[in-house]
């Protein structure tokens, strides 16, 4: 006798972001109240004319960089934004910090490599083995509260590892949403949101 068909998560219908709409100029406003685009240039493995590549999306209309020191394209993003006719004010730059890291101290060092006084976003990479990182978040606390950063927030964390810290899920609030796998930014959204995050 066939069992009866139960509805799993996978066939409830989820929003889908209008992608029709979305353009290089598209954001979503922070806690904060700063508007972040919800588009931008990942510049992973762009360690080949990065300087080029760079402006040329700031060309096409996209004002959103992002980096961190293991992609080694630090030197030539900064470059490129030293080659930009327009205010500073008018980009968003992201970087990411290692866990391992001090989240100041590396926050410092990659400044110094894009020459730059600040950037709108700092992230902790992925999540420690242990813990979420709160050692490095007090860190990026304290460079935000010195000016070399706008923003704070996490990237590549599990909805485990948000839900199952409680204490944590207040300060730790953004979460850049890696999509390795169908839904899992959608699932995490949710979550949060059912959370009251």
């Amino acid at each position: 006798m066939a069992s009866p068909r139960t509805e799993s998560r996978r066939d409830v219908p989820r929003p889908r972001p209008p992608a029709e709409e979305l353009t290089p100029a598209s954001v979503v406003t922070l806690r904060t109240g700063r508007e972040m685009p919800v588009i931008g240039l990942g510049t992973w493995m762009l360690t080949s004319h990065t300087t080029e590549s760079v402006q040329h999306a700031f060309e096409l209309g996209y004002c959103m960089v992002d980096t961190s020191s293991d992609y080694m394209t630090q030197p030539g993003i900064g470059k490129a934004l030293r080659r930009y006719d327009r205010p500073r004010a008018s980009l968003f730059i992201s970087m990411k910090v290692e866990p391992e890291d001090n989240g100041y101290e590396a926050t410092r060092r990659n400044l110094e490599e894009l020459k730059l006084a600040y950037v709108d976003l700092v992230l902790i990479h992925r999540a420690p083995e242990k813990g979420v990182g709160e050692k490095l978040w007090e860190q990026l606390m304290r460079a935000r509260a010195d000016g070399l950063t706008r923003d704070i927030g996490v990237c590549s964390y599990k909805i485990e590892q948000l839900i199952n810290n409680p204490e944590r899920l207040d300060a730790m609030r953004l979460n850049a949403l890696k999509f390795s796998r169908p839904n899992a930014a959608f699932d995490i959204a949710e979550t949060l949101a059912n959370l009251g995050n």
